[in-house]
């Protein structure tokens, strides 16, 4: 729905705030739900086991984006 409305607030394409968004990402595309799930299902499973206190960011690279 965000994109919707940024697409008509702007006069663009509906897809246009999408491509914008995913050139924003180092990874070249935004992340799903099942993404961060992963992450989630890692951190409570016998794997991650000796991790304490880790910051763990699932955000394609876009927080160490310079």
């Amino acid at each position: 729905m965000a994109m919707e409305g940024l697409s008509r607030a702007l006069g663009i394409s509906y897809e246009e705030p999408k491509r914008r968004r995913d050139r924003a990402v180092p990874m070249g595309h935004m992340g799903e739900a099942l993404d961060g799930a992963r992450a989630a299902l890692f951190l409570t499973s016998e794997e991650s086991r000796y991790v304490t206190g880790a910051v763990l960011p699932v955000d394609g690279g876009l927080s160490f984006k310079g």
